[in-house]
């Protein structure tokens, strides 16, 4: 009888379970069929157009070739992969951007569909997730009324602040399916004292980024802090203190295993994050550590409801209209649920002070990614408050509607950047919503779920429309096109490159394309992804490349045939309709319909010697153009190395005088730039020797904070000769900015006599700057240079992703300079010695080489990878151990009694 109870009680669970994820699924199917009506009538597709086609749509793409090398070879591919910048692992660099994450892993490998279909099956599946997460939460909590649940979790998915960033930056979203799951982990422990939840959806979490772990580990960690101190002030009893704090460690102790478990992906990543240059970076200055400038506070305040709206700092709420009333109870009411009440304030206050933001951010940037948590609190609040706002009492109906008629006011009186349609619809659903609530709380008190459910569905349908369509915010316009998409080889010169040698060479591109390595696995020198060696960092921003455009995308050398030399690069590729310099040493190869290629006839191999070493002390006092040229003398080390020669490099140069000819738009005064109009410039003349490089180097170029950041464009022109240059120059309140003490322009070495040359500024700033320098290099000394590199130099090579090989001859002692960024997961042997590698030129390796004949032989480890796969097989077997031994005690001690 007991039983048969039993069992139809799970019957009915497992109904209501299957109603509400089936309600949920109707309801977000409407969602999202007009989304894709949406981006299908615009012609587009779910790749945002920048960072959502070159890295996320980048990384997936990598994602796809390493799986199916594993399904063709039935092996592991190695990580290491020199189409990845220039030569990176592929486990700590695409991490962050879902690699390992399974959702991606599944539909990858799903090859009937095309791979950007696969990748669009992949973010619906993520979006669908967010809804099932809550309802997988409302169930560890015992909140299964379906006809609540429902439109709550549709609420949450379609909130502005996953609406804003799902198609934008997929591997984000991630923190909003996960935040429910692990909360669901730590209620079924609390509950029925079960470990397996929040072990597997910590292990999750963390192997699908550990990024995602950390914001959402912190928003665990304050919703349990909630709970102890509530659950202590109602009994403040010693024994029950003791009973709350036990459950703290243990929640703390189990998660930490699911972390221990997913150490074959954690310790890899975590190592290339403190490795990072960007970890805890105070960009994005606010001004102050607490509080935000007034404009985000009334941005934010008039926009809680309004989808696509945010007041900076990534602050996208956007709450679904049935969200009102549960918010202003929770305020302005007493409430029962004390914890739900205590976590919204505590959200909001967090959203309201940047040092939360920055914490919340990995202590970088300022950023409320994290805000997601918001509107799923109040979902929570909307299951939890329905019997109540089944009957109000007259004084919350009062409070109710005088908050609505004030927020509204407020709204239009507020000056905001949103069309009238979005203020209008936005603010008519949500009175609508309140009034119908009270004609129904009144008259058909019975009906209220249905009603809820109706305007649930109403307000996500406005907001898709709102936040994508193009009579509302136009967000679509921002997405690439269907044609974009197919016809990508068409569109980047590197294509053009492929296959020309059978040996290891790069590309540089007169276009920019970074990260164009996972699309046509072509070796470049531009790359744009967060996760980047400090060390590369430090090369491209100490050398003043003008293509150093924030602090993780770097677009290329700056046509520096130096720098060029040494990373390397063979071919230079442009399209045909270009007309701009091309960088010394480089002749034409190939010419398409719609692209040309050139070789450099004095390109480098994979490694090449110096006669000697110069120090890092010797190198960070010279000045960028200095460095370069030291760059070609002598490999720049972090400590002297004995029996090796000590360089002083030769600096060959000489400053140009100038005339200043044209001002238009900016005033110059000693130490400082006025721009006073968008595309202000002026230009300056001056007689350039012939056969010499010219450059244009910005030295001390500082931007004043009231702008946080400004292009400069370089342009050289004589006759028919046209050099173009570019950069960025920003600072600290820019969230990503390059520290330059210089920027170098590079504008090529023809047309010499009286040349002209325009610097023009994107927008109004006041830039204070120490001088404007042009200097020319003699050519025949960047000849000299390149020569003797490539005199010995390592032959027969065999350049493979993790392992290289090769021969060398020296006369003397001499230093082999790898052009492979400088990494701790690469060892070398020589002669079948293993020997160390040194970090050279700032980003590269060395080995130092005896004199006479060497075979060289490199292999590479992702560092800490042996040792996370160690720590996660111990914890699995150690709680394999654990599982066995309890079940076996368990056995026993039932058959004792």
């Amino acid at each position: 009888m007991v039983s048969l109870t039993l069992e139809n009680w799970n019957k009915r669970h497992n109904h209501k379970l299957l109603y509400c994820t089936g309600l949920f699924s109707a309801l977000w199917i409407c969602c999202v069929l007009l989304l894709i009506y949406i981006f299908a009538k615009n012609g587009k597709t779910f790749v945002w157009d920048y960072d959502g086609f070159w890295q996320h749509f980048s990384s997936y793409n990598y994602l796809c070739d390493y799986l199916g090398e594993i399904f063709k070879t039935g092996k592991l591919p190695p990580f290491f992969d020199f189409s990845l910048g220039q030569g990176l692992d592929k486990l700590t660099t695409l991490d962050s951007y879902d690699f390992t994450d399974p959702v991606c892993i599944v539909t990858a490998i799903f090859t009937p569909l095309t791979r950007l279909q696969r990748y669009t099956l992949m973010i619906f599946i993520k979006l669908f997730l967010i809804g099932f997460s809550f309802i997988v939460f409302c169930w560890s909590t015992e909140r299964k009324e379906s006809d609540k649940v429902a439109p709550a979790a549709l609420a949450y998915t379609f909130s502005g602040a996953i609406l804003f960033m799902f198609a934008r930056h997929p591997n984000y979203i991630n923190w909003a399916y996960f935040l429910p799951f692990l909360l669901s982990g730590v209620e079924t422990y609390k509950k029925k004292k079960k470990k397996v939840p929040l072990i597997f959806f910590c292990f999750l979490n963390v192997v699908t980024s550990f990024y995602t772990f950390y914001m959402n580990a912190i928003l665990v960690a304050i919703y349990c802090m909630v709970a102890f101190v509530i659950n202590v002030l109602k009994d403040r009893s010693r024994l029950n203190l003791f009973r709350e704090f036990r459950k703290l460690i243990s929640i703390a102790a189990i998660s930490a295993f699911g972390v221990a478990l997913a150490s074959i992906v954690f310790l890899p990543t975590i190592d290339a994050y403190l490795s990072n240059s960007r970890i805890a970076s105070a960009s994005g200055y606010t001004a102050s550590l607490w509080v935000y400038n007034t404009d985000y506070y009334t941005k934010n305040f008039e926009r809680l409801f309004f989808p696509f709206s945010a007041g900076g700092y990534n602050s996208y709420l956007g709450f679904n209209a049935i969200l009102f009333i549960p918010l202003v109870l929770l305020l302005f009411s007493k409430s029962e649920k004390k914890n739900i009440k205590v976590l919204v304030i505590i959200s909001f206050i967090m959203f309201c002070v940047p040092i939360c933001g920055r914490i919340m951010n990995g202590m970088g940037y300022a950023s409320n990614r994290w805000a997601y948590a918001i509107p799923f609190y109040l979902s929570i609040a909307f299951v939890d408050m329905f019997p109540h706002v089944q009957k109000l009492t007259q004084k919350e109906k009062i409070i109710l509607f005088s908050i609505l008629c004030i927020y509204i006011v407020l709204c239009f009186m507020c000056a905001d950047s949103n069309t009238d349609l979005r203020k209008a619809v936005t603010l008519t659903v949500l009175a609508g919503t309140v009034i119908l609530f009270g004609l129904f709380n009144h008259y058909l008190p019975g009906k209220l779920t249905v009603l809820f459910v109706i305007i649930s569905l109403v307000s996500c349908l406005c907001h898709v429309q709102l936040t994508f369509g193009e009579k509302g915010g136009g967000y679509v316009k921002e997405f690439r096109s269907q044609e974009e998409m197919s016809s990508i080889e068409d569109d980047y010169s590197s294509y053009a490159s492929l296959d020309l040698s059978n040996d290891f060479y790069r590309f540089a591109a007169d276009e920019n394309q970074p990260n164009i390595g996972g699309y046509n696995k072509s070796f470049g020198v531009s790359t744009f992804w967060s996760m980047l060696p400090a060390t590369m960092t430090q090369y491209y921003q100490r050398l003043g490349i003008n293509d150093t455009w924030t602090n993780c995308d770097y677009r290329g050398l700056g046509k520096r045939s130096g720098l060029m030399e040494i990373a390397s690069v063979k071919y230079y590729t442009r399209p045909k309709t270009s007309s701009n310099q091309i960088p010394y040493g480089y002749n034409k190869l190939i010419e398409t319909d719609r692209f040309e290629v050139f070789e450099n006839e004095y390109a480098l191999p994979i490694g090449y010697t110096y006669p000697g070493y110069i120090t890092r002390e010797q190198y960070d006092q010279l000045d960028v153009l200095s460095k370069e040229q030291s760059l070609l003398q002598g490999a720049v080390l972090e400590e002297p190395i004995k029996g090796y020669s000590q360089i002083e490099p030769i600096i060959n140069m000489k400053r140009l005088e100038y005339n200043v000819l044209e001002k238009d738009g900016v005033n110059i005064t000693d130490g400082h730039l006025s721009i006073t109009k968008a595309a202000g410039s002026f230009s300056i003349v001056t007689d350039v020797p012939d056969h010499e490089e010219l450059f244009l180097v910005l030295r001390g170029a500082e931007l004043y904070e009231n702008r946080r950041h400004v292009g400069i464009t370089v342009t050289r022109n004589k006759d028919e000769y046209k050099a173009t240059q570019k950069t960025r120059l920003s600072n600290q309140t820019y969230s990503w900015p390059v520290e330059h003490d210089e920027i170098a322009f590079d504008l090529g070495n023809s047309s010499g006599g009286q040349n002209t040359i325009k610097i023009r500024f994107g927008a109004i700033a006041e830039i204070d700057i120490d001088a404007i320098e042009l200097i020319c290099i003699p050519t025949e000394a960047y000849k000299e240079y390149m020569l003797n590199l490539r005199q010995y130099s390592l032959q027969n090579a065999e350049v493979n992703c993790d392992h290289i090989t090769g021969t060398i001859t020296v006369p003397n002692q001499r230093i082999l300079q790898l052009s492979i960024p400088f990494s701790k997961g690469w060892k070398a042997s020589i002669d079948g010695k293993e020997t160390p590698i040194l970090c050279s030129d700032v980003m590269y390796m060395a080995i130092p080489i005896a004199e006479g004949s060497h075979n060289i032989e490199l292999n590479y480890n992702t560092p800490y990878l042996k040792e996370g796969f160690v720590i996660s097989l111990i914890s699995m077997f150690g709680w394999l151990v654990y599982e066995i031994s309890r079940r076996m005690w368990k056995s026993r001690r039932n058959i004792g009694k």
